[in-house]
């Protein structure tokens, strides 16, 4: 159950020398006290994922020695007041000046971003996602030389990112995604040699992606899906062995799929659907053992499905419909006895359906529809249990 109760008519001022307090994840409701602001010396506070309601008191700008706030998973409302913080680059007695890790994660908090957040010289760590704000990412943000990890995800934030972000040589972890971010993402962020996580998804960004994005060699997990980016694959990709996490669907890129793309020894899950991707996929990709998730649906690709894909005994989802893919489908697709969904429908796919496809055990979706295959339909189908949709639709020999 957890604690219950309320803080609002707790009395803090006789804590003179609390250091720490920590009463995250409980069952607290009411506000935060003013009187909170009493403990001069505290340096570390979380009241995340509580029941509190109300806006942030003014008075946390007397914690001058706190280095960790986190008020995230409550129903605070209201804005960043910009007065909880120093009044200037400068400035070292007033406000939140020791600040080394601010969180405000999934609250009901909104308004804009205060620039006077830039002002925190200590500030490691900024989330302020799943929340309300709008207006333009703080250009201040860049001067934050200790900054490591920003992340502002699903807000209503506009405007352009600011060139200046691509200063923060320590940033490692910047997300971004499921906003209103506009025009072109600066050729600075390529400057960002330790970042390991960069998301842009789910905004309107358009123009180029910055081509050493991975330059640092680094980056493990990258997203810029849904969003109007007309331009090349970022060439660093191809020397990025790190990665883990691929997704770029739903832009206008272009490039080809053998060229831009090597072994990610690491990969799991890559997703460059409805681009313009050429090419065709190499037998290298038989190398990423750890693959669970392959989709490139929607391209110019051509060329054959190597065999080397049965390899990958982890794949759980393979969609490379709807491109110019051609040939007979893998003689030992029945592998691949993890798969859940196979959709290769609209490719120009020819011969008969492999008798071993009931090694697909774990199938669930079956999608060889609108191809030029032929001969009869293996009876074996019968065995994938777990099948829920199957399509062999629109099967014709041109």
């Amino acid at each position: 159950m957890g604690l219950t109760g309320t803080l609002q008519y707790f009395d803090f001022s006789s804590l003179t020398n609390l250091l720490r307090l920590d009463l995250r994840e409980n069952q607290l409701t009411g506000t935060i006290p003013s009187s909170i602001g009493t403990l001069y010396k505290l340096q570390y506070l979380d009241l995340a994922t509580n029941f509190l309601y109300g806006t942030l008191p003014l008075s946390l700008a007397n914690l001058t020695q706190a280095y960790e706030l986190d008020f995230s998973r409550n129903n605070i409302t209201g804005i960043i007041d910009p007065r909880l913080f120093p009044d200037g680059p400068a400035a070292n007695k007033t406000g939140l000046v020791s600040l080394k890790n601010f969180l405000l994660q999934t609250t009901g908090l909104g308004g804009r971003i205060p620039e006077e957040i830039g002002n925190c010289k200590f500030l490691s760590l900024l989330a302020l996602d799943e929340n309300r704000f709008h207006g333009p990412i703080p250009s201040s943000l860049g001067n934050s030389s200790e900054l490591t990890v920003l992340r502002l995800s699903n807000n209503l934030l506009s405007a352009n990112i600011p060139p200046n972000i691509g200063t923060s040589s320590k940033l490692t972890d910047l997300r971004l995604l499921t906003n209103q971010l506009s025009g072109f993402v600066p050729a600075e962020l390529g400057n960002l040699s330790s970042l390991t996580v960069l998301h842009l998804a789910e905004n309107k960004f358009t123009g180029h992606l910055p081509q050493q994005v991975c330059q640092g060699g680094k980056l493990v997990n990258f997203s810029a899906a849904f969003n109007n980016f007309s331009c090349p694959i970022p060439v660093s990709l191809k020397k990025c062995h790190t990665l883990y996490r691929v997704r770029l669907e739903h832009n206008q890129l272009s490039g080809f799929l053998e060229q831009d793309f090597r072994v990610y020894p690491n990969l799991t899950y890559i997703d460059l659907s409805f681009n313009r991707v050429r090419g065709e996929m190499s037998p290298k990709w038989g190398e990423c053992k750890n693959l669970t998730v392959l989709r490139v649906a929607g391209n110019l690709l051509g060329g054959k499905i190597p065999d080397e894909v049965v390899l990958l005994n982890q794949l759980r989802v393979i969609d490379l419909s709807s491109n110019q893919i051609f040939g007979a489908l893998p003689a030992q697709l029945g592998k691949l006895s993890n798969l859940l969904v196979l959709n290769l429908k609209d490719n120009m796919l020819s011969g008969q359906v492999p008798v071993g496809i009931d090694g697909l055990s774990s199938l669930e979706n079956l999608d060889l529809s609108v191809n030029m295959l032929s001969g009869p339909i293996p009876y074996q189908i019968g065995e994938c249990s777990k099948l829920r949709f199957l399509s062999l639709g629109r099967n014709v020999e041109t």
